[in-house]
């Protein structure tokens, strides 16, 4: 009887503990997201990455409009507007206009990832200092007697201040970019897929779950 009671307690005692683990996790995001100073930044920097995410498919654009012009003869090349300009004429008319708008794109591209990069690193330098700040204020109105305990020694102190602390560097924002460009990228593409050919867009919107399935899956294994 006392081995089921210890066996109930003990089962109990796990759950409470993995509620408690879960809620911990849950709340990090907003815990460590008041920390992100100044907040204008994290707009900032999630609209470049979105914008960053919608580009990408546009410049897929271009790239098949290229793919396309080099992939026939050139004999077959004509301007519909101006039938005189045909064959190698047109072609390179053609490849140096894609050309121009893909570099454009390319330079636009860098300024964006830059700034957004700056944005949230500045953001994830200013939540390591201000957790360094906390830590070394609570450290010095420690006890005396605190400090000789070998857990507390002077090297673990320095390390939990140099290296424990930039673990938590961007946390709360580090998983917005990613999640921002990949949005604005598959709804993108999907608006692209509907103005060419909405056939293979709902095909693509179809499909889409089960690749999101098979990569999770994948990451889990």
């Amino acid at each position: 009887m006392f081995d089921k009671v210890n066996k109930f307690d003990k089962e109990e005692k796990e759950e409470i503990e993995e509620k408690a683990k879960k809620a911990a996790e849950t709340s990090a995001f907003s815990k460590l997201l008041e920390w992100n100073k100044p907040k204008i930044l994290i707009v900032i920097g999630a609209l470049l990455n979105a914008f960053n995410g919608f580009i990408q498919p546009v410049s897929g654009i271009f790239m098949s409009k290229l793919l396309s012009l080099m992939s026939l003869p050139s004999e077959y090349l004509v301007d519909k507007e101006d039938p005189s300009i045909k064959g190698k004429e047109y072609l390179e008319r053609e490849i140096i206009y894609w050309s121009v708008l893909y570099a454009i794109v390319g330079c636009i591209c860098f300024v964006t990832y830059f700034f957004a990069k700056k944005a949230f690193g500045t953001l994830g330098e200013n939540v390591t200092l201000g957790v360094r700040k906390v830590l070394y204020s609570s450290i010095m109105q420690k006890n005396i007697g605190w400090f000789d305990h070998p857990e507390n020694g002077t090297s673990v102190l320095t390390s939990a201040m140099a290296q424990d602390t930039s673990i938590i560097n961007g946390v709360s924002t580090e998983s917005i970019p990613p999640q921002m460009e990949a949005m604005f990228s598959f709804m993108g593409g999907i608006a692209i897929g509907f103005y060419f050919c909405w056939q293979e867009a709902v095909i693509c919107i179809v499909v889409s779950p089960l690749l999101v399935i098979g990569n999770a899956l994948g990451m889990k294994f």
